[in-house]
């Protein structure tokens, strides 16, 4: 992910180098901010791997002076509040989400039976769709109050949480894109749609950022 961002090849990343700064993290050891456990790494390597133009794009932009909040560790925070939601840890910390109602609970139990081996997928395509509507919240709120700094990120995490909390407890749950739904409520293109960069990248371009994400992100799952 390091390597979509500053042109760096996964391969001459460390697992502990200052350019996991970049990628929004806390130090420069990521291992630290994931202690917590794997399922929000699971959750990045998922976002990058499938959807590396838009979350480049994302960390681009979360870097940036006029937006300027940690990707990483507001991805981790996401993961954590959604585990909660759905049952899948006990809420030791509290969550801006209200727990998800039993009906909700077994739609989405019937989701992840259905897919079987995959069953780690719609819990990724929701993360990433909550992910990239936190984003857009955040960047108009930062457009429309350009005073504001990352110390009033928490109340819009907080509001794009109970959102999707509502989404959640309308959505059917047939198919894992059903989330991207969340996305297409903004002003924006859908996570499934990566947003255009900034500036205009050939195809081969293009095949060497997708190829940098994976191979960083590879990295740091062996580490």
């Amino acid at each position: 992910m390091v390597g979509a961002v500053s042109g760096v090849e996964g391969s001459s990343l460390g697992s502990t180098s200052p350019r996991w700064r970049q990628l929004g993290f806390q130090s420069s050891d990521p291992r630290t901010d994931l202690r917590t456990g794997i399922l929000a790494l699971d959750c990045l390597v998922y976002m990058a791997e499938k959807y590396p133009l838009a979350t480049s794009q994302m960390i681009r932009e979360a870097q940036s002076n006029g937006i300027d909040y940690p990707f990483a560790v507001a991805s981790i925070n996401v993961t954590q509040h959604l585990a909660r939601y759905f049952h899948l840890v006990k809420d030791a910390f509290g969550c801006p989400m209200d727990p998800a109602s039993p009906r909700a609970v077994h739609r989405f139990a019937g989701l992840l039976h259905r897919l079987g081996g995959e069953a780690i997928e719609p819990f990724c395509e929701l993360h990433a769709a909550v992910m990239t509507r936190l984003h857009c919240n955040w960047r108009r709120r930062k457009q429309e109050e350009p005073q504001i700094t990352v110390m009033h990120f928490s109340p819009v995490l907080d509001e794009t949480l109970k959102i999707s909390r509502r989404f959640c407890e309308s959505a059917r749950m047939l198919n894992s894109s059903e989330f991207r739904s969340l996305v297409n409520e903004t002003e924006v293109a859908p996570v499934l749609t990566p947003p255009v960069l900034t500036t205009s990248l050939r195809p081969d371009e293009e095949s060497k950022i997708t190829e940098s994400v994976q191979a960083t992100v590879r990295r740091a799952t062996k580490t």
